[in-house]
């Protein structure tokens, strides 16, 4: 009976994913980002996927220039598929701790890469439906 409840709840927390990157992926067609078309400002990650492509043809000082973390995806998709796969076992607090290191590491360059003017990053918050729906306000 436990076991039906969980999967019941498991489902339902997938289909609830699934609608928000449905809704993502929509707004990514015909916005191309969610969160600079709500904030006005780019996402933490801008850049990454123009970086990585950038490094699949080896032009590193481009890839970096479009995202200077990009080397740790690598890392950060090994261990999320070997941890799904239930090959990587560690520590609760250990996961834990690495996460909030990449998490605080992520939002640092972030914040230092808005402050500095990064071109990628471009801030036009008055362009964010967010602020539209405050001034109309």
């Amino acid at each position: 009976m436990e076991k039906t409840v969980r999967n019941t709840k498991a489902r339902r927390l997938a289909k609830i994913l699934l609608g928000l990157l449905a809704a993502a992926a929509a707004l990514l067609l015909v916005y191309h980002c969610p969160f600079r078309y709500i904030f006005g400002v780019s996402c933490p990650g801008c850049g990454m996927t123009r970086a990585l492509v950038a490094a699949v043809f080896s032009d590193l000082e481009t890839a970096f220039g479009f995202h200077p973390l990009f080397p740790l995806l690598v890392p950060a998709a090994l261990w999320i598929g070997l941890r799904a796969c239930g090959l990587l076992h560690m520590p609760r607090k250990r996961e834990t701790a690495y996460i909030l290191a990449f998490a605080g590491v992520f939002i640092l360059v972030y914040l230092v890469r808005l402050l500095c003017g990064d071109p990628v990053i471009a801030p036009d918050p008055e362009s964010g439906l967010l602020f539209r729906l405050l001034r109309a306000l």
